[in-house]
């Protein structure tokens, strides 16, 4: 089965050893907006490319 851009991102984040707060501070949103992305109920792709770039991640 396909992993979801929620679960991938969620992955990276636990990865890299950051919480939400963190991320959502480095992209200038809400704790509640990256769960929410996480959990597949936002998939904004503004605030994904945010997280691309913040995170060093080719996105191209």
């Amino acid at each position: 089965m396909f992993d979801t851009i929620g679960k991938r991102l969620k992955r990276g984040r636990q990865y890299a050893g950051i919480k939400q707060v963190e991320l959502a501070h480095n992209i200038a949103a809400k704790q509640g907006t990256v769960s929410d992305l996480e959990n597949g109920c936002d998939d904004s792709s503004n605030k994904l490319f945010r997280i691309a770039i913040c995170r060093g991640v080719n996105v191209e």
